[in-house]
């Protein structure tokens, strides 16, 4: 008597296949889902800065949306920025400071921003009503613009709110 194994073999090749499509897409999808936000509220005193935080990525364009929620001062601005690190490190950036940022004359003449710098204290976006609000370039401990830091240059306490995609 003879027995046919060519249908058995063949049901669990395919078995087998389906098996590993299904796992290595499951590890490739679990690969793929890395924090790419952050969202952080920073209160800052009058006259001063909060701890300065790093750029999330190098060589990359980095969204940010940065908002002063304090009543009576409330506005936003974004802008889109890169740290290029190594050897000559800089920080460009291109966006739209808020509506009253006031940079040319007066507040509601908030525009276009964009510049790039290799040192720290350079208003990268002003997003608070009047320029009272701005998010700086800091250096890390390498020299390099890396690092951010949100500024208020009123007599009182501002509350800000930063997001960052990357």
């Amino acid at each position: 008597m003879r027995t046919n194994f060519a249908k058995p073999v063949a049901v669990l090749a395919a078995g087998l296949v389906a098996t590993l499509a299904i796992v290595t897409v499951q590890k490739a999808y679990a690969t793929t889902t890395v924090p790419n936000a952050s969202r952080t509220t920073y209160t800052v005193a009058a006259s001063s800065a909060t701890p300065s935080f790093a750029v999330p990525t190098t060589g990359n364009p980095v969204s940010i949306t940065a908002t002063s929620t304090t009543v009576g001062y409330r506005s936003t601005g974004f802008t889109a920025l890169t740290f290029s690190g190594g050897s000559s490190s800089l920080m460009s950036w291109s966006g739209v400071n808020s509506d009253q940022a006031g940079l040319n004359g007066g507040p509601g003449d908030g525009g276009v921003n964009n510049g790039w710098t290799s040192s720290g204290g350079t208003v990268v976006l002003d997003f608070g009503y009047s320029t009272t609000v701005d998010l700086v370039s800091v250096l890390d401990g390498a020299g390099a613009p890396s690092r951010l830091a949100v500024r208020n240059t009123s007599g009182g306490v501002k509350t800000a709110v930063i997001v960052m995609m990357w």
